[in-house]
C-alpha cells in the first residue's frame, strides 16, 4: 500500500472511531434496557436492540410526569426523584420502552388480580391495571411473580412491530 493510500484509509478510520453515538443509555438503567430485551426473547418477540434511543435521568415535576418518551429524538427521560422509580423503575422504563420500541398506546383497563399489599399478611384481591402500559398503574402496590408475568406477556402479545 502507497503512503498516500495508507494515510487515506488511516484519517477515514480514525474519522470512524471519533463518530459520537447521539444515543445513549445511562448505565443505572441499561440493565432495565436489557431486561427489556431479554423479556421480549422470552415471549417469543424478535426485538433487536439497535442502540438508536436514548435512555436518561431528567426532571420532569414541571411537568407531573414519572417518566416520558419523545418520540422526535426516540429519547425515553426518566425522573429518579419519583415514588414510582423508587417503587419499580423496571416498570416506568417497559412502560416508556412499550411506546416508543412496540408503538403500544395507553392502555386503561383494569382486572381483578390476587396482589400483596403492604401491611397485610396474605394477598388480597385488588381492582389493578390490566397492563403495564396503563398510565395509572398504582403506587402502593408491588408485583409479585404472578402479576410480572401477566404484564410482561400483555405487553408483548400486542406489541406492533
Amino acid at each position: 500500500m502507497n503512503p498516500p493510500s495508507l494515510c487515506c484509509l488511516l484519517f477515514f478510520l480514525c474519522i470512524a472511531c471519533n463518530k459520537e453515538d447521539d444515543h445513549h443509555i445511562t448505565p443505572i438503567l441499561q440493565p432495565v434496557v436489557d431486561n427489556f430485551f431479554l423479556e421480549a426473547q422470552r415471549q417469543s418477540h424478535d426485538i433487536k436492540n439497535t442502540n438508536d434511543f436514548t435512555v436518561t435521568f431528567g426532571d420532569l415535576s414541571k411537568e407531573g410526569k414519572n417518566a416520558r418518551t419523545y418520540y422526535e429524538t426516540r429519547t425515553i427521560v426518566v425522573d429518579s426523584s419519583t415514588a414510582a422509580y423508587k417503587r419499580d423503575p423496571e416498570v416506568l422504563v417497559f412502560h416508556e420502552m412499550g411506546h416508543l420500541l412496540l408503538h403500544r398506546e395507553h392502555k386503561d383497563s383494569f382486572i381483578y388480580m390476587d396482589m400483596y399489599v403492604p401491611g397485610y399478611p396474605v394477598k388480597v384481591q385488588l381492582w389493578v391495571p390490566e397492563s403495564i402500559m396503563n398510565c395509572c398503574l398504582l403506587p402502593d402496590y408491588e408485583f409479585d411473580d404472578d402479576a410480572r408475568k401477566l404484564y410482561m406477556k400483555e405487553l408483548f402479545s400486542f406489541a406492533n412491530v
